[in-house]
């Protein structure tokens, strides 16, 4: 039945599939903001949301291929990892180390930005779609398309591995180099990066056609990295490999937008109808999602710029400085991180949300001014933030190394400045505030929030530094997550249907998790800290998803919880 206070409400951004029947969005969760004069929006635009019958088996198929599509994400990053550490040297424990990593990379891709951006639009669109054929369409191209292009990329991880053993690793002998090298190639290579695009794009994706876009999408993007590494490995060095990084991805990009270029021209398209005459939005979202591109795209030049800048000039500091610098080679996945929030987690549901509204009375003055604030934070804070991080974090060492450059200082900063800076984890609750608030206050909690997670990072690192070292970095990625997510709760509270004192008692109790887990990092070696860190951002998200009661995550949960394997057979039979 429709909801007594439409204007209360917010509708999840992502419209049904195309073969979908023209029926009103359910609420995703619904907010307790009073009406606005601005916003008329007709009585019957938002219904309360429904089981309808058939769909709980599509959810359990949507999160199964989720689960499976992860797990090959990491298992790829594993392999890949291992592969290189055979081609440097490295010793059997560096092994053990990839493999425990596997555990917090399974937590943080799952039920971290990629759970928010790709899991429950997903199991949404599915719940929109009262026949089978969609499920069972995206069910047999993925079962199809997953073993294939894993096989193909794990062939390239073989030969990108021997390239960039040769490029790097005659020059690390040390140990921490060679965890140095193994780290930044299981992290960087671009099949887990490319599995993250495909999980955001399948959002929107209904199409075989925009469907071959993103398998190709995924196989140019190592491609061409390993392209530049064979030709240009022995002359440039780690600038190919640099280059790789910002080439790959950009290149990738570009199947996806050709496959959608019929979306700009549709006649059917431009009167909001699908080929079946049914109301379809969801590839009118395709200039917002150009434009937001861009954005992104702008922001990502200006992040690498700074970074190669950095090093070249940092070239001629010394041995144990040139170690520091490529040891913040983390810089290099950091645009991909900052992408893919900005894409697949803040700026394209938002677009599509304020869309959608704007469908239903918004005004368009409102829209305007929102708009220009969202410009202004993708185009000054966030490439200011990472230029502060790149030219900072040699600065900061010197201070915590007592006034010298040393090597260990300048590492643990560098792990401050890409690991535990608020930009991580900033996309998530980007995504939250614009959903349960108004815009131009989800700016204004935002910015409280990431000064909030920076004071707390430079406290942490400043007050522990000599009590832990190394250690000190998961305490504060930690401690800047939590703190951070409850004030912004707070500052949002209101707008949450659930009472502040449950939600603080909430937070709390994730907050004493999070304590418990980080004292395993006395009693472990220093490489841990990085599986602690990893399970206390999963304890995050899940209690973010838990706060808000999102139905599609309960859902999904009880069918881990329960008898997975048993259900998927059912459902595929």
């Amino acid at each position: 039945m429709p909801n007594e206070n439409p204007a209360s409400s917010v509708p999840f951004p992502f419209p049904p599939p195309d073969d979908a029947p023209a029926s009103p969005a359910p609420a995703a969760f619904e907010v307790s903001s009073p009406p606005s004069p601005t916003i008329i929006p007709p009585s019957d635009s938002v219904t309360t949301p429904t089981t309808e019958p058939g769909t709980t088996g599509k959810t359990r198929r949507a999160a199964l291929l989720t689960v499976g599509s992860t797990g090959l994400s990491a298992v790829i990053s594993l392999a890949n990892g291992l592969l290189m550490a055979r081609l440097v040297g490295a010793t059997r424990p560096l092994d053990a180390y990839l493999i425990a990593q596997l555990v917090p990379q399974l937590l943080g891709i799952t039920f971290g930005p990629r759970f928010s951006a790709f899991l429950v639009p997903w199991l949404i669109s599915l719940r929109h779609a009262k026949g089978t054929a969609f499920a069972r369409t995206m069910q047999t191209r993925l079962l199809i398309f997953c073993p294939s292009v894993t096989a193909i990329l794990l062939l390239l991880c073989y030969f990108w591995n021997r390239e960039v053993a040769a490029v790097l690793a005659p020059g690390f002998k040390r140990a921490t180099d060679q965890e140095l090298v193994v780290n930044l190639m299981k992290w960087t290579f671009p099949g887990g990066v490319c599995f993250m695009a495909l999980s955001v794009l399948t959002s929107i994706a209904h199409s075989q056609q925009r469907f071959k876009g993103m398998a190709l999408a995924t196989l140019i993007n190592p491609a061409v990295t390993l392209v530049l590494l064979v030709c240009f490995g022995k002359t440039l060095g780690v600038f190919a490999l640099a280059a790789g990084f910002m080439i790959g991805p950009l290149l990738g990009c570009l199947p996806v937008l050709w496959s959608l270029r019929g979306s700009w021209q549709d006649d059917n398209i431009v009167n909001g109808l699908n080929g079946n005459g049914q109301q379809d939005t969801t590839l009118r979202e395709v200039p917002h999602f150009s434009s937001v591109f861009m954005l992104a795209l702008i922001t990502t030049m200006q992040v690498q710029i700074p970074a190669i800048v950095g090093r070249i000039l940092a070239s001629g500091m010394g041995d144990g400085v040139i170690a520091s610098v490529e040891y913040a080679g983390r810089f290099s996945w950091m645009p991909v991180t900052v992408l893919a929030n900005s894409v697949g987690n803040a700026l394209l549901p938002s677009l599509a949300e304020k869309h959608q509204t704007s469908e239903n009375g918004l005004d368009a003055a409102a829209l305007s001014n929102t708009t220009k604030a969202i410009r202004v934070l993708a185009y000054v804070l966030v490439p200011l933030a990472m230029v502060l991080a790149c030219y900072a974090f040699p600065v900061i060492s010197i201070a915590l190394g007592g006034g010298k450059f040393d090597r260990n200082a300048a590492i643990l900063t560098a792990d401050m400045m890409t690991c535990c800076t608020p930009l991580i984890w900033i996309g998530p609750i980007w995504m939250i505030l614009f959903k349960v608030i108004q815009a131009r206050n989800a700016l204004r909690v935002l910015l409280e929030t990431l000064i909030l997670g920076t004071v707390v990072d430079v406290v942490f690192m400043l007050c522990f530094k000599n009590v832990l070292g190394y250690r000190s970095i998961p305490l504060a990625s930690s401690a800047d997550c939590l703190m951070a997510t409850a004030f912004a709760l707070y500052r949002t509270h209101s707008s949450i249907a659930l009472p502040l004192g449950e939600i603080m008692s909430s937070m709390a109790t994730l907050t004493v998790i999070a304590l418990i887990a980080n004292l395993v990092v006395f009693i472990v070696r220093p490489v841990t800290p990085w599986l602690i860190t990893g399970a206390v951002y999963g304890v995050v998200y899940l209690g973010l998803a838990w706060i808000l009661k999102i139905r599609e995550q309960r859902e999904f949960w009880s069918l881990i919880l329960g008898k997975g394997l048993k259900r998927f057979r059912a459902a595929a039979s």
